[in-house]
């Protein structure tokens, strides 16, 4: 496959140009009608393989499903009876935690597992039944110094480092348990470290008791207090806020619009701390957790623009008004961008909608919640959208407070000869390109022919052999 990439803006600006026979060139590059100059050197874009402008682009790593993400790690507090089991996939994290075990209790059985295993072993040599012997005692000195300490955490966490004045955020999307108990609680923390006894801040969900927001030290909150909101059930975003010398607890329905729960002041966490998500058993056997959109830094959403995406895989990110079969009308015209409604297979809203798993097959809404409303898309306008159902008839749905995305009809990716990635977000598949000092001319299948501006471009990639 032939690629050309260009990455960075169409603006003079040092980087480096590579060259399709392995060449490298370095200095101030312009782009000009159909060549690259490079200090002065004018170099044909057909013996360019990649361009970059400033730094040299870092790959960024990739995660393999199943593994998780960079920075967060699967901790256990207290003497569970089997490790957490993590799982991560497309955005989600699924958290499968089991019983707390008391110690003392935990004494008790590792005694007799002792001794039937020594009765066992009474024909060994010595030196084995030495060696099983100092295991024990190793194991009962750990246990009694969990029982002096009188240690009450019990949490089973998937923690990041957090520093400074930050936030840790998530979307709980459910909490299992096992049938009869509901004791167990799943959420957001904040904890001075990871060791026994820290002082630490939990937004948690504990079945349909609501949203409780606990802090102060040890399990029982030690020194802290708690703080509950009856009224909210799963899914739920969750978020805790870190600030010179406070906590803030926040809750929302929809991970954009924050209610702030409750304030705790004079609180003293080092510079680096921990935060992530959790699950607090109870004295179930086992209970899942599902987390999404989670985040450890600012604790916002990234900036999106909206986004039109045609049945052949464009992806046109730019604010829109009004759509019907006719024609999307664009917030801002673009001179040659044109996109008939026929043509689109979803609108999207909302960065939420972005790792959410829209059917590609069914059409409908798909609402900030994450439920799907099936129905045949009837229009778009004045920011309502209505949907002509089955079930329901005609329904109407506010845009900026319950749509997520719309689907209209399935995306089928159709041959293209050059993909065009850009600063707002758009992905566009064109048929045809042609460049200039002042950006991108494409042409566009199902939106026309447009000038790409040289600040809005990001990446293009040959497409053809």
């Amino acid at each position: 496959m032939v690629c050309l990439v260009l990455c960075g803006a169409f603006t003079l600006a040092g980087g480096e140009v590579w060259l399709r026979d392995g060449a490298r060139l370095l200095g101030e590059i312009k782009l000009a009608d159909e060549a690259v100059e490079v200090d002065g050197r004018r170099v044909p874009v057909a013996a360019v393989r990649a361009i970059h402008w400033g730094e040299p682009p870092r790959e960024t790593p990739k995660t393999v499903a199943g593994t998780l993400p960079t920075g967060w790690k699967a901790v256990d507090l207290g003497m569970h009876k089997q490790p957490l089991a993590v799982a991560y996939d497309r955005g989600q994290f699924t958290m499968e935690a089991f019983e707390v075990e008391n110690p003392r209790n935990r004494m008790v059985r590792i005694k007799q597992e002792f001794v039937a295993k020594m009765r066992a072993m009474q024909n060994l040599p010595l030196a084995e039944r030495r060696v099983a012997m100092a295991a024990f005692r190793k194991e009962v000195i750990a246990m009694k110094r969990q029982q002096r300490a009188q240690v009450t955490d019990a949490y089973s966490m998937l923690t990041h480092s957090l520093k400074g004045d930050a936030a840790v955020m998530a979307r709980l999307d459910g909490l299992e348990t096992v049938e009869g108990f509901r004791a167990s609680q799943a959420g957001v923390f904040l904890r001075a470290g990871l060791g026994p006894q820290e002082w630490a801040a939990s937004l948690t969900m504990q079945g349909d008791q609501g949203v409780t927001f606990r802090w102060g030290v040890g399990r029982n909150g030690r020194g802290g207090g708690t703080k509950r909101l009856q009224q909210l059930t799963a899914p739920v975003w969750l978020k805790l806020e870190r600030g010179a010398g406070f906590v803030m607890a926040y809750v929302s329905d929809d991970g954009l619009k924050w209610e702030l729960m409750h304030v705790v002041e004079n609180v003293r966490l080092p510079v680096s701390a921990q935060a992530g998500l959790l699950i607090n058993m109870g004295r179930e056997p086992k209970a899942t957790a599902r987390f999404s959109h989670a985040r450890v830094g600012d604790g916002k959403l990234p900036t999106f623009n909206p986004q039109v995406v045609l049945a052949n895989g464009t992806v046109v990110a730019r604010a829109f008004e009004d759509v019907s079969e006719a024609r999307v009308r664009f917030a801002e015209s673009l001179e040659g961008l044109v996109v008939r409604g026929e043509d689109v297979a979803r609108l999207v809203f909302s960065p939420l909608a972005a790792v959410e798993r829209i059917p590609n097959r069914r059409t409908g809404v798909l609402l900030r919640s994450g439920d799907f409303v099936d129905g045949e898309f009837a229009g778009l306008k004045d920011g309502r959208i209505t949907i002509s159902s089955v079930l329901f008839g005609k329904k109407e749905f506010a845009v900026e407070e319950e749509a997520a995305a719309v689907v209209l009809r399935p995306v089928r990716k159709r041959t293209a000869a050059f993909e065009v990635h850009c600063a707002d977000g758009s992905v566009l598949r064109v048929s045809g390109l042609k460049l200039a000092p002042a950006g991108a001319q494409v042409d566009v299948p199902a939106a026309g022919k447009f000038v790409v501006p040289a600040k809005n471009l990001s990446t293009i990639r040959s497409l053809s052999e």
